[in-house]
């Protein structure tokens, strides 16, 4: 049998085949893709009325499943999707479903155009598919890890991860349309994967915890042939719970003066954390207390202090703080860089052992990191006097601004250090051009002097040509008289 085969569910609501399920009319018929051993067929034929063929690759499962359908394709040959033997069957079915099915092809998107002929004009194409960026995935990632499992996310044999807007893309070209989408959800560590917010920083865990998608586990899909949204889908919404973080606040007590802090009288309550918290808890369970020392959380953290009271059944009395393991302090801001932080408060009279306690406080930041830390301790160090009107929108403006302060210096700093790194390189380059034109000096020094020598040369061959000139004026002369005056004679001759 296949890693699917599980009993089918169709009472929680948070499940793919309660959905696709309820989005199937009685009487249907319907093609279903991966069936494994046919828990959904055998519901949708006895319970629902539905006409089935089925196509299932693991021949053992798929015979099981075969019992409730009226045609099947099962086996390494006719079961493998991807040979397309079911292309052959005849007729147009109300519903073809892939749950989770889709992620295990090569081509999903040929298979689903593949579909295309044999849903009926009003039929729907129901899947399932996982959501490879669900913030267990992602924390893995962080962590350099990506084991694949038997099941789930990353089961082994998926080969193709979708997102919701890759999936999305894929419809559309598919020329098919999106009629609906119901999310899944699943909260980090409560899934096959096994990873927790402790491995990612605090700052990371805030920004994936308000992820719309973090939470989604899988995505349920109606796909028709028409648009009948015009392209608008409903608004996925991120799992609440998840949106919040969690944590566990110990109450120390001490029944009288001679005894002691201990883990035997310890009470743990856990809480999750949505803006102001109210701690209470009723000394009449675990009393009389008399004096009692509260740790919110285990991290460390900046916390707002509003006010501990206790109560009885006449009266209520305010309890000043007596101690803190807090490494600053201003007002009722408490900033805890230290692991563990507690608040010791001032004893209990007698006529409020038994009665009520009530604690109101905030968490700021928690699990504070050493940049965090330091520009935390900057924020306190510029408040004057002891701030006893600092607000919690002071103290986070406060932050934000400091943090984007020490963001914009670091900015600056590296603007700094490229311009005097260019300031280094110019000056090397400045330096080598002084050396070249003091070279271009020398060599016009040198050009100079040898042009002078050539002007010298030139005008002792200029007095040479002219004295040649005239020289040759003076031959020229001399040959005339002399060819005159032979001529002559040879005339007389005659």
């Amino acid at each position: 049998m296949g890693n699917y085969d599980f009993t089918l569910d169709l009472t929680d609501q948070n499940n793919t085949q309660y959905l696709i399920n309820e989005q199937i009319k009685d009487g249907s018929r319907v093609l279903e893709f991966g069936p494994a051993n046919g828990r959904l067929t055998k519901h949708l034929k006895e319970n629902r009325n539905c006409r089935l063929t089925i196509v299932e690759i693991d021949a053992e499962a798929g015979e099981s499943a075969k019992k409730f359908a009226e045609e099947s394709f099962l086996g390494p040959d006719d079961g493998d999707i991807e040979k397309f033997h079911w292309t052959k069957i005849s007729g147009k079915f109300d519903a073809i479903i892939f749950a989770d099915v889709l992620e295990h092809l090569h081509c999903p998107d040929l298979v689903l155009k593949k579909c295309i002929p044999l849903l009926n004009e009003d039929g729907r194409i129901l899947v399932s598919v996982p959501n490879i960026v669900h913030n267990s995935v992602l924390v893995e990632m962080l962590n350099d890890r990506f084991d694949y499992t038997k099941v789930g996310l990353l089961d082994n044999t998926h080969v193709h991860f979708f997102t919701y807007a890759s999936f999305r893309k894929m419809v559309k070209d598919c020329g098919l349309f999106i009629e609906n989408v119901q999310p899944v959800y699943s909260r980090l560590g409560n899934n096959e994967i096994d990873n927790s917010w402790d491995e990612v920083p605090s700052q990371l865990e805030r920004f994936l915890r308000e992820r719309t998608q973090g939470s989604i586990y899988q995505y349920v899909y109606s796909i028709s042939l028409k648009d009948v949204t015009g392209g608008e889908l409903p608004d996925l919404k991120p799992l609440e719970i998840e949106q919040k973080r969690n944590f566990d606040a110990r109450l120390y007590y001490r029944k009288d003066e001679e005894s002691k802090y201990s883990d035997e009288q310890c009470v743990i309550s856990g809480y999750s954390d949505g803006g102001e918290i109210v701690y209470t808890r009723d000394f009449g369970e675990i009393g009389p207390v008399w004096a009692f020392q509260f740790h919110p959380l285990s991290e460390n953290a900046l916390i707002l202090f509003e006010e501990c009271k206790v109560k009885n059944a006449d009266s209520e009395l305010v309890l000043p703080v007596k101690s803190a393991n807090c490494s600053q302090h201003f007002g009722r801001i408490y900033a805890f860089y230290e692991q563990d932080p507690w608040f010791e408060f001032e004893e209990i009279p007698p006529e409020y052992a038994n009665g009520t306690l009530e604690i109101q406080f905030q968490i700021v930041a928690f699990r504070i990191e050493k940049g965090d830390e330091e520009v935390l301790k900057a924020l306190f160090d510029s408040l004057d006097g002891d701030a006893k009107g600092l607000t919690l929108e002071d103290l986070v403006a406060g932050r934000d601004a400091l943090s984007d302060a020490k963001k914009y210096i670091a900015h600056l700093e590296s603007d700094l250090k490229e311009l005097t790194e260019g300031e280094g390189s110019l000056s090397k380059q400045l330096s080598e051009a002084g050396e070249y034109i003091g070279h271009l000096e020398k060599d016009h020094a040198e050009v100079t002097e040898y042009a002078r020598h050539l002007e010298k040369d030139l005008n002792e061959v200029k007095e040479s040509v002219g004295a040649l000139k005239e020289e040759n004026a003076r031959l020229k002369e001399e040959l005339s008289k002399t060819l005159d005056f032979k001529i002559k004679k040879a005339f007389k001759r005659k």
